[in-house]
């Protein structure tokens, strides 16, 4: 059987912004967002992962690399949708 893990990013100094819409803004994780990411790898750690793949946003690819421990693979398709000019 197939299982299908989505996994959100961690905090970036936007998000605790009152949760500032960051888009395809690329911005690192917050050291808040760095230990969600480590806390969500020992929940994970029975997990053996066959692929893991993430947009290329350092923030999400960052988390996946942190919570998977496996190599992950940048995919453009997994980024954030673009709204165009506001």
């Amino acid at each position: 059987m197939l299982n299908i893990y989505l996994i959100r990013h961690g905090e970036t100094a936007w998000n605790a912004d009152n949760n500032r819409y960051c888009g395809r803004t690329d911005i690192p994780l917050t050291e808040k967002g760095l230990k969600q990411a480590e806390t969500l790898r020992q929940q994970l750690l029975s997990i053996k992962f066959d692929g893991v793949f993430s947009s290329p946003l350092q923030r999400a690819y960052t988390t996946a690399q942190i919570a998977t421990g496996a190599n992950v693979i940048k995919d453009e398709r997994l980024i954030e949708a673009d709204f165009g000019g506001w």
